[in-house]
């Protein structure tokens, strides 16, 4: 069997598994169950933890919007682990009102050693809004909800940080926006840069993402959002 036809079946394994896996066992106990409605004057989304039968579509959205790889695991462990959320946005207004339209997800953690912090932490892993809903507050909100949907104790919101590309100056303005600057491990160094941390590109991403994703280091961008 040709490479592509096997990692293509491959690929159509894992889901199947996790469609299993998501009807079978649902969502872990620990998640505190999230759907709402973002309503605009010229929209209203709603807002959602994935299911099972999200995979392959929000698999689709990852790919138009983030011109990173992304292994079919990674989705899997978006349904299935305790410390991970993903949540997903529909127009209800719109034509096709069960097709996504955003995603964010992240995960929570005890502690971070690229920080050296012993105190817990919240990992924005990905967040994608389709260009039509963009700049209407829709991912400030998504940011928002997925920190509340992970951080469920009386404790004061843990700290928030997410790997950005270098020259991606769209994310990091959105990101400084919400309280998150670059990290330094001291005053006087320069901010610290992951190297290498997008090793290869997706060859079907749009012009404009090329722009943005020119280099394949990205700062680590930390701070405390309110929620």
């Amino acid at each position: 069997m040709p490479s592509r036809q096997r990692a293509q079946r491959q690929s159509s394994n894992h889901m199947e598994v996790a469609l299993h896996h998501g009807r079978r066992f649902g969502r872990p106990l620990s998640y505190k169950l999230v759907h709402f409605l973002f309503v605009r004057r010229d929209m209203s989304c709603s807002v959602r933890q994935i299911i099972a039968a999200d995979l392959s579509e929000l698999a689709n959205l990852h790919a138009a919007l983030i011109p990173v790889p992304y292994p079919p695991s990674f989705f899997i462990n978006l349904l299935i682990q305790s410390n991970y959320a993903c949540l997903i946005a529909h127009d209800t207004s719109s034509a096709s009102p069960d097709a996504p339209i955003a995603f964010i997800s992240a995960s929570i953690h005890k502690s971070n050693s690229i920080t050296g912090s012993q105190k817990p932490h919240i990992q924005l892993l990905t967040l994608g809004v389709l260009p039509e809903y963009q700049h209407k507050g829709l991912a400030r909100t998504l940011v928002q909800q997925v920190i509340s949907t992970l951080h469920t104790s009386s404790d004061p919101t843990p700290p928030i940080y997410t790997h950005v590309c270098t020259t991606n100056t769209l994310a990091q303005s959105f990101y400084r926006s919400l309280g998150m600057t670059p990290f330094q491990s001291s005053r006087d160094s320069g901010p610290f840069i992951a190297r290498n941390k997008y090793p290869s590109y997706s060859s079907r991403c749009r012009d404009d993402l090329v722009e943005l994703f020119r280099s394949r280091d990205a700062y680590l961008l930390v701070g405390e959002v309110s929620v």
